[in-house]
């Protein structure tokens, strides 16, 4: 299993996810198993 990132990973990680999403169009979905970070992603209004 690899290493929880740290908290300028993660920052660094949520913004190029944010970033490829605008780029493509897409959607995030997520599952119940899903990392909490993004699990809350799809109810966050979409110009946060």
């Amino acid at each position: 299993m690899p290493a929880e990132p740290g908290p300028a990973e993660r920052l660094a990680l949520k913004d190029r996810i944010k970033r490829l999403l605008k780029e493509r169009n897409a959607v995030l979905v997520s599952h119940y198993y899903v990392h909490p970070d993004l699990q809350d992603w799809p109810r966050k209004p979409a110009a946060s």
